[in-house]
């Protein structure tokens, strides 16, 4: 499983987070006719980190960017709360294992061609495995 894959499904198991968004975690870009609020993300890089007595890296610290849409600015910080905590309760033992998500950015914006609220909340996410 990737690391995406794991986060995705941490994310939707999410009891106060699903209560939001259901199932609508999107990779890349919010399909045109979304119900909003939900959630998209993207890898935005991933850096392995190799130690000299290993031939070929185990770890890695990936950036992952996560977009929260909503229809007003309110829900949009609903969601997001959601979100963080929710993040903050990732690290897991299970394959890949993450070790742990840090926050890097946190910006809120108008996204002025759909008149939509969107937070964009890059994490450096810690792990083993793709």
């Amino acid at each position: 499983m990737s690391v995406e894959a794991a986060i995705v499904a941490h994310l939707k198991a999410d009891s106060s987070l699903s209560a939001q968004v259901g199932g609508r975690v999107f990779p890349s870009q919010l399909p045109q006719q979304a119900t909003l609020p939900a959630i998209t993300y993207v890898r935005i890089s991933r850096l392995a980190t190799q130690h000299r007595s290993n031939m070929r890296a185990k770890h890695h610290r990936s950036r992952i960017q996560f977009d929260i849409w909503a229809a007003s600015y309110a829900s949009m910080q609903t969601v997001k709360s959601a979100f963080m905590d929710a993040m903050a309760l990732l690290p897991q033992a299970s394959n890949p294992r993450i070790d742990v998500a840090l926050i890097q950015d946190d910006r809120d914006n108008l996204d002025a061609d759909t008149e939509r609220q969107r937070a964009t909340i890059d994490y450096f996410v810690w792990h083993t495995g793709d």
